[in-house]
């Protein structure tokens, strides 16, 4: 049971994080902002370089 309550929070922790890394591109979507496409691209792609270059870990 407690593995199971594990998990579950887990998942909705990583949907959490997942919905905020993306709030940008869905207010661009919802405003109807001109480089909605662009936006969702950068979002994307430069901002997972940045969480890629932060979880270097060197000793």
């Amino acid at each position: 049971m407690e593995h199971t309550v594990k998990s579950l929070l887990a998942i909705v922790v990583m949907v959490a994080l997942a919905v905020l890394y993306l709030l940008p591109s869905y207010i661009a979507f919802a405003r109807g902002a001109k480089d909605r496409w662009l936006i969702l691209v950068i979002n994307v792609f430069l901002g997972g370089s940045i969480i890629g270059l932060r979880n270097d870990r060197r000793p």
